[in-house]
């Protein structure tokens, strides 16, 4: 699965969205159906890590551009 950081300036809220069959959604929790909101980038990404399945074991490795680069 394929998940990304977004961020609303209005409101202040991450989200993570996931790549499916029709795009880009927003992930939900799946007890009540509502959006998963985070207060800040790393609860989000931290949210991301826990849910990627671990890639020790896989060739190729993901690289996350940003921290790769010192970017956030």
């Amino acid at each position: 699965m394929l998940y990304r950081k977004v961020f609303n300036e209005d409101s202040g809220i991450y989200r993570v969205e996931k790549f499916g069959l029709l795009g880009w959604s927003f992930v939900t929790d799946p007890d009540s159906n509502d959006y998963l909101n985070f207060n800040t980038s790393e609860e989000a990404e931290n949210w991301i890590c826990k849910h990627t399945p671990n890639n020790e074991n896989r060739r190729w490795k993901v690289i996350d551009t940003c921290h790769a680069f010192g970017k956030n």
